[in-house]
């Protein structure tokens, strides 16, 4: 709950920024892929949500716990790479960013989420 409260702020300071500007004569636009890319991001953060709350209750261990939570960091990255690069082809980059760039932010977050929820 905590993370998607601090979504909705972080988009509702991002919409009063542009009303702001908007209303000081600065031209504001909204392209439909900056809204893909906005819209696969959270997509990914919602199903990564979704994998670990579905495999919380069978995992009693904190390796397994924090390997769904590596996995979890693994599908945020896959939906920054599908947001950027698409579907089709992914890079030595993309593939880099996805098995060893997503797993070491999902273990930093286990680390610190575990630790406080003892």
């Amino acid at each position: 709950m905590g993370g998607a409260c601090l979504a909705a702020f972080a988009l509702g300071f991002g919409l009063l920024r542009a009303i702001v500007a908007g209303l000081r004569g600065t031209n504001v636009s909204v392209e439909l892929e900056h809204v893909y890319m906005l819209a696969t991001y959270i997509a990914g953060f919602v199903v990564a949500g979704m994998t670990v709350s579905a495999l919380w209750p069978a995992l009693r261990r904190k390796r397994s716990r924090q390997a769904a939570l590596a996995l979890a960091g693994m599908i945020v990255a896959a939906a920054v790479v599908i947001a950027m690069e698409g579907l089709a082809v992914w890079t030595v980059p993309a593939w880099i960013l996805v098995l060893v760039v997503g797993p070491m932010f999902g273990l930093a977050f286990a680390s610190g989420f575990l630790d406080s929820n003892r």
